[in-house]
């Protein structure tokens, strides 16, 4: 369906949307996550995004242009966080009996933990997920807590926090691809003038041989 040329273009991006992202995404609110993780959804994705749009990889799309293509507003990583961001509100909001409350914010009573320190825990992935939305003030002292007890401040916060994040991603994507084009330019003309040279170099030899 998505390498159809003659399907429509929104349709088979709705399709996407509904069948492979909310597939690819389904609990990512309790997820923890690291940066390899997000780049392999990312790109994941974008695969499944420029087949919708028919784009190759030999007509080097840039990733932002590729998303404006499809209508996408936000990447992957962008939605996770935002997701589990709200999640975490929505459990603060419970009464402290709740499981999901006692499982995801709360502490262990006993046991003792992996040597070495656990890989990642929701917790730190959350302060990780305020940060990368520049809301960084709310991590300290927990201040985030007292902020998502309104649901309606806690989401405006978390909706700006993400359209901040792709407003980074968008920069620093626009100056990736000028780096890249940068390096194409290079090659092509030392390609160019590869050839140049080699046929003054044999003139030379030939001059001397007569």
């Amino acid at each position: 369906m998505y390498d159809r040329r003659r399907a429509n273009r929104q349709l088979k991006i709705r399709l996407l949307q509904a069948e492979v992202v909310e597939t690819l995404l389904y609990g990512c609110a309790s997820w923890s996550l690291t940066a390899e993780h997000y780049t392999k959804l990312n790109g994941t994705h974008r695969q499944f995004l420029t087949r919708c749009i028919g784009w190759s990889k030999r007509k080097r799309s840039d990733r932002p242009l590729s998303y404006a293509q499809a209508g996408c507003e936000e990447t992957i990583e962008a939605t996770v966080r935002k997701r589990r961001l709200c999640f975490a509100g929505f459990n603060m909001r419970m009464e402290d009996t709740r499981l999901p409350k006692r499982m995801l914010l709360g502490a262990m009573a006993g046991g003792v933990g992996y040597r070495g320190g656990q890989e990642s825990d929701w917790v730190s992935r959350l302060g990780e997920d305020l940060v990368a939305f520049n809301m960084g003030d709310e991590k300290e002292g927990g201040k985030w807590k007292v902020s998502a007890k309104d649901p309606e401040v806690w989401y405006n916060k978390v909706e700006d926090g993400a359209a901040w994040l792709m407003r980074k991603w968008h920069r620093q994507e626009a100056e990736a691809s000028a780096k890249r084009q940068r390096a194409r330019d290079a090659e092509a003309e030392s390609m160019a003038s590869g050839p140049k040279r080699k046929r003054a170099g044999e003139a030379a030899v030939g001059g001397k041989k007569r």
